[in-house]
């Protein structure tokens, strides 16, 4: 493991137990046994790597599923399944997205989701006018903190539950929307 991964799970290891701004280099190091020396090489300060680390697994999720394109339906049982599976292996990149959604700007991760999915599911609906943009976002709100909270209890339950049965889920969820 290269010393760059080394410092990234390190922060995850932390990022599950601790808040983002009560983490400071000198435990990065430590955890990950390198020196700081080490970890000023590769980044100014610990935003940077915090966002190298989203990055990160983001690839890895990506190159382990050998997924090559960004337009995904990420709420599709071919996309779940292999995202939940990632999920079930390395359950503290998830806990430590989630837990620190504002550093880690999932706002911007939420509105790709809601552009491509909700929105375009809500406008089929007969009951929703699609010009009301305040209704379709809390719609989506709605579901996607559902979806979350899915994930967040199936991961307190150690994922006794498969993959595929938590994907069956939220797309039964993400049909309830269409």
């Amino acid at each position: 493991m290269s010393a760059r991964e080394k410092l990234i799970t390190s922060l995850f290891d932390l990022l599950t137990i601790k808040n983002f701004l009560d983490i400071n280099v000198s435990e990065v190091c430590k955890i990950a046994k390198v020196h700081r020396t080490t970890f000023y090489a590769h980044y100014d300060n610990l935003v940077e790597l915090l966002v190298d680390s989203k990055d990160y697994a983001l690839k890895k999720f990506k190159d382990e599923n050998m997924i090559k394109s960004d337009d995904l339906d990420y709420l599709s049982m071919e996309v779940l399944v292999p995202y939940l599976s990632f999920i079930k292996k390395y359950p503290n990149f998830y806990k430590a997205y989630l837990y620190n959604a504002n550093v880690l700007n999932a706002r911007s991760d939420f509105e790709k989701i809601y552009q491509n999915y909700f929105l375009k599911d809500a406008l089929r609906r007969k009951d929703v006018d699609q010009n009301d943009e305040w209704l379709i976002r809390k719609i989506t709100e709605f579901f996607m903190n559902g979806i979350n909270g899915l994930i967040i209890s199936w991961l307190k339950d150690e994922c006794n539950d498969s993959p595929e049965d938590i994907a069956k889920v939220i797309v039964k969820i993400r049909n309830l929307n269409s």
